[in-house]
């Protein structure tokens, strides 16, 4: 199913739902924070995109549109999710993201 297809979280439920089934969906949202580490020997980025349902974190390759995104932009995306979910931290982890619109943060002092 082509990613502009796939439903798009909007609730708690179907994002916990999703999780669970480790399904394929559409996430939009905010990136709220960054990172960067290792998988392996490949050096990557990951993520934490807030969504009005709680936040997604995922990985991305280091010279990627979706790796290079600061913080502040808005995304929506399409993730597998992983299954693991951080309950303290209302945190849930999806892979192979595929970065689908995104509007990059307001630079202060533009406009």
């Amino acid at each position: 199913m082509p990613a502009h297809e796939l439903m798009m979280v909007k609730t708690r439920k179907q994002l916990l739902s999703a999780a669970t089934g480790r399904e394929r969906v559409r996430i939009q949202g905010t990136v709220a924070e960054c990172g960067d580490g290792y998988s392996g020997t490949y050096r990557n980025v990951w993520l934490r995109i807030e969504t009005r349902t709680g936040s997604v974190r995922v990985t991305a390759s280091t010279k990627s549109r979706l790796g290079t995104m600061p913080e502040g932009s808005d995304v929506e995306l399409a993730a597998t999710m992983t299954g693991l979910v951080n309950v303290a931290e209302n945190v849930y982890y999806a892979e192979r993201a595929q970065l689908l619109r995104w509007s990059p943060t307001a630079v202060p002092g533009d406009g």
